[in-house]
């Protein structure tokens, strides 16, 4: 990828979108159906989603070292984005006009990451039972808080009930 990570702002589904805009779109490194394998893969796992596709798809590509340097590439950009963020909060977060380019940025995020939910999900949910499944997961998910666990469980039962009962 040659893009930098710290471009990726809307979390896990922006920087997902950009390893697939770039791994599986421009370069054609990697095939659409391998990366969807791969990212159903990661959401299965606990923990961050986009670092674990990283490092896979590092380790796929070019084993372990891939994987090592993958991951530490994809950490080390954002780390040193937030430190910057960070420090430029501190300093000069009262002046009225970088409190409003820092909250100016919400917006902004949002709409990244609304975008790039849609690509993806127009990508991987091709039948109409797969996107009332992604549906019915996305209003459960926003109706009741519940824990990173149970949501994994629920997701993994809910794929392997449409895998069982699919058209």
């Amino acid at each position: 990828m040659e893009r930098p990570q710290p471009i990726s702002f809307g979390g896990p589904a922006g920087q997902i979108a950009i390893m697939h805009q770039d791994l599986v779109e421009k370069k054609r490194w990697i095939s659409e159906k391998r990366f969807l394998h791969a990212l159903n893969y990661c959401m299965l796992l606990l923990g961050p989603e986009a670092q674990q596709l990283a490092v896979y798809l590092g380790c796929l590509m070019h084993r372990t070292w891939g994987g090592v340097v993958a991951g530490l590439l994809f950490i080390l950009p954002s780390l040193f984005l937030l430190i910057l963020l960070s420090w430029i909060y501190l300093a000069y977060g009262h002046v009225p006009v970088v409190a409003g380019m820092l909250y100016g940025i919400n917006p902004a995020v949002t709409a990244i990451v609304l975008f790039a939910a849609y690509r993806i999900g127009s990508r991987a949910l091709k039948k109409r039972a797969a996107v009332d499944f992604g549906g019915a997961g996305l209003s459960r998910h926003l109706r009741i808080a519940c824990t990173f666990s149970i949501d994994r469980i629920d997701r993994s039962l809910s794929w392997s009930h449409w895998r069982a009962h699919r058209p």
